[in-house]
């Protein structure tokens, strides 16, 4: 204890030059879960790792399909919801490379989806917890925070920020003093669009599949590519305020199901990185369009779920990787357009007033 994770050329001595070593960009509070790894050697703590990958993708093979869909679904739409959800989880690349890689995406994963089912069971407190322990482990999860307060679930999103400071406040005393110091000058400072932090591959390479990989691989000048990545960011997540805010004004408003169905993929557009394994974040989006009742007639219905399955089909392959970017924006797109023309949202029937004494 006591070393700096955010120094990379620290971290890469450590390990010798002949490997490379990815920096760790996590912020500090999440150096307190992943504590128990120090005492590990590398073999011990990756075999942990994959042990534990797999133990949780079991689980959402059961966890997805059952938060996706609201409890009054029938019978055969749960049936289809299983049926899309496990082979295409087996047989996706983002998967394989999630567990390959020794990534943490599929727990984050769960933390969203533990908040979606908990928030819907209005255990408020319970389901802000995991959204902040997604956040805590990925950062990226934090744009649900400003989606739940347009969409009217003030509640979930100070607790969330509640859960947070604590979490800040908690990892104070067993943190060295200068550890925040460093995430801001090493990683916070150096994360922006268009920017490299130190031993992490640039922005334009083509595993990075958002809007800051496709204009910094657009705009071979690093300063338009920077105001053209935070233009298109701040339209997209503009774009899907407004939606859900238009939801929102609706009888009976967007439900948590709306909110998490645009705010996926957005997370996944807005993020400075988003590598091939990251896709996975947008897995509940797609099983929610397709096991959802939209308001389309005639041939828009054939059209809908024929885009929507060639999404699904780039987003799986190993071999589309140039391409995914595309595939998840327009993703957002049909999201944007399901969230305006879906079935009234699920929102939680409200608490029954208590009666006078």
């Amino acid at each position: 204890m006591g070393g700096n994770p955010y120094d990379y050329h620290a971290l890469q001595a450590v390990m010798g030059h002949a490997i490379h070593v990815f920096p760790y960009l996590y912020p500090p509070p999440s150096l307190l879960i992943f504590w128990p790894l120090y005492r590990m050697d590398y073999g011990t703590a990756k075999h942990l790792a994959l042990l534990l990958n797999h133990a949780v993708l079991l689980g959402l093979f059961w966890i997805m399909p059952r938060v996706v869909l609201p409890s009054s679904s029938s019978s055969a739409n749960r049936f289809l919801a299983y049926a899309l959800a496990i082979p295409y989880l087996l047989v996706s690349s983002p998967v394989q490379v999630t567990i390959t890689s020794g990534q943490i995406n599929f727990l984050v994963l769960a933390s969203i989806l533990l908040f979606w089912h908990l928030a819907r069971s209005q255990k408020h407190l319970t389901a802000s917890f995991f959204l902040a322990l997604s956040i805590v482990l990925k950062t990226y999860p934090v744009i649900l925070i400003l989606f739940l307060l347009v969409g009217s679930y003030k509640r979930e999103a100070i607790l969330t920020f509640l859960w947070l400071l604590v979490a800040v406040v908690v990892s104070v005393p067993f943190l060295p003093a200068h550890i925040w110091q460093d995430w801001i000058s090493y990683v916070a400072l150096k994360g922006g669009y268009a920017s490299t932090p130190a031993g992490l591959f640039p922005p334009a390479v083509p595993w990075n599949q958002n809007l800051n990989g496709f204009f910094s691989r657009l705009f071979a000048d690093g300063s338009v590519a920077k105001i053209a990545t935070y233009a298109a960011a701040l339209l997209v997540v503009s774009v899907s305020a407004v939606s859900i805010r238009i939801g929102h004004e609706k009888d009976q408003g967007p439900g948590l199901d709306q909110i998490l169905l645009l705010s996926l993929p957005v997370m996944f557009l807005v993020a400075p990185f988003s590598w091939d394994h990251h896709i996975v974040f947008v897995f509940p989006s797609l099983l929610l369009l397709f096991t959802s009742r939209h308001k389309i007639d005639g041939g828009g219905v054939m059209a809908f779920y024929l885009a929507l399955g060639s999404i699904a089909v780039v987003l799986a392959l190993r071999q589309t990787l140039p391409i995914k970017f595309y595939a998840v924006f327009f993703l957002w797109v049909l999201c944007v357009f399901g969230t305006l023309t879906s079935a009234a949202g699920q929102r939680p029937a409200p608490e029954p007033a208590a009666r006078p004494a």
